[in-house]
């Protein structure tokens, strides 16, 4: 019986811990255009969620005695991935005392990263912006898989994105698995990321500014439903703004290789998609 490989899972596990550290930076440049004291929370935890990383990629780097990789261990790291992703998730809030309840912080982050949409949170609008953003983000992360996004950088250290994309990824064919898989996910983060940009500019052009239009755009595409807003889009008292929305939705409901395919070559075969 062959070893168990736990090279695989650690080194799976750190690298997503360290782009997860990199999407805090992002929400902490918010915080400084915005001048908030909290942005020190999302400096410390992306630095604590960097080298947490790190420290896991080196030890699954270090030595890979067993290369071959089964079921068991794929299911085992993206279960993994979901709850460190989350768990790390919670630092922003926590460390600045945003949401100075561990359980509700937990909630807040779970409910992100799974695109749930229920929150902990009373007076959304006194919520600092950099943790707003982060938020969002997380449904953002959430909606696109941050596994599937991964995957078309993984071969680059010697990982195996076949085995992580099948576990995670639903809907694709036999046909469109003969394509390479970081050909495939390359593609379908393209598509989300270009409709995540289309809804952000729709979004400002209507009346919101661009913080909520960027906020909004990442929950929208996500189909999580986090708003910036006590009254969420209601606030904004805007048809066309809800248009738009209904719009990044129904986007984000529909497979995005098909919706690439769509993009790149429209044929009446899109409509016998399944």
């Amino acid at each position: 019986m062959r070893n168990f490989n736990h090279q695989f899972v650690f080194s799976s596990i750190g690298l997503i811990l360290m782009i997860e550290s990199s999407f805090m930076l992002i929400s902490a440049f918010v915080g400084e255009v915005y001048q908030e004291p909290s942005v020190y929370s999302l400096y410390l935890s992306s630095l604590i969620t960097f080298v947490s990383g790190l420290v896991l990629f080196l030890i699954g780097r270090k030595k890979r005695k067993e290369k071959r990789i089964s079921q068991r261990e794929v299911y085992l790291t993206v279960t993994l991935v979901w709850v460190m992703m989350a768990l790390y998730g919670t630092l922003p809030f926590l460390i600045g005392g945003a949401i100075p309840s561990f359980t509700d912080a937990f909630f807040e982050s779970v409910c992100g990263f799974t695109t749930t949409g229920s929150s902990t949170l009373i007076n959304i609008e006194a919520f600092p912006k950099s943790l707003h953003f982060w938020r969002s983000f997380t449904q953002w992360i959430g909606g696109i898989g941050i596994i599937i996004f991964v995957m078309s950088f993984l071969p680059l250290f010697g990982g195996s994105s076949s085995h992580l994309y099948n576990a995670e990824a639903t809907g694709i064919s036999k046909e469109q698995l003969r394509l390479r898989v970081s050909d495939i996910t390359r593609n379908m983060s393209f598509t989300y990321l270009g409709l995540t940009a289309v809804g952000f500019l729709l979004l400002w052009a209507g009346p919101m500014n661009a913080f909520d239009a960027a906020c909004h755009a990442f929950t929208s595409i996500s189909t999580g439903g986090f708003s910036t807003k006590q009254a969420s889009i209601a606030h904004f008292n805007s048809a066309y703004t809800e248009y738009v929305i209904i719009f990044l939705m129904f986007s984000g409901g529909i497979r995005f290789l098909l919706l690439f395919n769509l993009f790149r070559n429209f044929s009446g075969r899109i409509f016998k998609d399944e």
